[in-house]
């Protein structure tokens, strides 16, 4: 089996376990010791096959993390970046979605009210203001809703 073979069917493997950005599957490959144009080869191969698509990746990763876990669009984005989505893709996709963070903060401050045990009142702001903060929300409009909720 030649080494282009070999690191397609690695590459599928990686594949079925989740989508992978192609900047993931080059660096999965070039850890399993693939060399820079086999890489260059499997990944030309596997967008030609749409098996590897960033911009389908981003708005799936939006859309996922807009339903289970919401957060703002400039923590959306630096996930993404991370993921080696190019800026443009994480825009543009970010974009699309039509993100608003003052929306997602107000829900996740209503949900947050919703499910709290008795505690007080004090308490219940503190940690709604740094469940914002972790979700990337603007420390100033987190601040602004959590005073006015």
């Amino acid at each position: 089996m030649d080494t282009v073979t070999k690191a397609k069917k690695y590459a599928d493997i990686l594949l079925r376990a989740r989508p992978r950005s192609e900047r993931e599957m080059d660096d999965r490959l070039g850890q399993k010791g693939f060399d820079g144009p086999t890489r260059i080869s499997v990944i030309g191969y596997l967008k030609a096959h749409n098996a590897l698509d960033d911009r389908r990746l981003a708005r799936a990763w939006v859309e996922k993390r807009l339903m289970d876990n919401p957060r703002s669009k400039a923590l959306l984005k630096s996930e993404l970046l991370a993921k080696g989505i190019a800026e443009e893709i994480c825009d543009s996709v970010i974009t699309e979605a039509g993100i608003d963070d003052r929306g997602l903060a107000e829900r996740i401050i209503e949900e947050a009210k919703r499910t709290a045990s008795a505690i007080s009142e004090e308490k219940m702001k503190q940690r709604i203001m740094g469940l914002l903060i972790r979700r990337g929300f603007d420390p100033e409009l987190a601040q602004e809703l959590v005073e006015r909720s």
